[in-house]
């Protein structure tokens, strides 16, 4: 891979970097530090200006729960009365029944009969919607 010398944008030291990934507008700092004290010194990521902006709220992890709520609101409110149904003693969590793992959660073929679930572990949840997918 060819090299050429060029200077960092923050501490103005001289640095070898692939040639090809210069002409892409890569490489223009010599190391993630400067990168990083390059882009809080100018403010070029502050705010707004930042592409994982929150609009204000930092760690706001409701509003991905929020949107699939919206988006999906049959499949939340099964899920909801599984859970309620458990925690209430009404549904008893069983062991997986494809390989008897006694970590399982509820699998819905019919969203529109909530309490009707399988039990299944994590893979073998994850296989079913695989199945299902492809």
């Amino acid at each position: 891979m060819l090299q050429t010398w060029t200077q960092c944008q923050n501490c103005v030291r001289w640095f070898a970097a692939p040639q090809k990934e210069l002409g892409r507008g890569r490489w223009i700092y010599c190391s993630n530090a400067c990168s990083s004290a390059h882009a809080i010194s100018t403010g070029k990521f502050k705010g707004e200006n930042n592409p994982r902006w929150l609009g204000g709220v930092s760690n706001d992890n409701m509003r991905y729960k929020r949107r699939a709520m919206e988006r999906h609101p049959v499949e939340h409110a099964a899920r909801k009365a599984v859970y309620n149904a458990v925690r209430s003693g009404r549904l008893v969590r069983e062991p997986c029944e494809a390989c008897g793992s006694t970590k399982s959660q509820g699998h819905h073929d019919d969203y529109s009969k909530p309490l009707d679930v399988r039990w299944l572990c994590r893979p073998c949840h994850d296989r079913e919607h695989g199945k299902l997918a492809g």
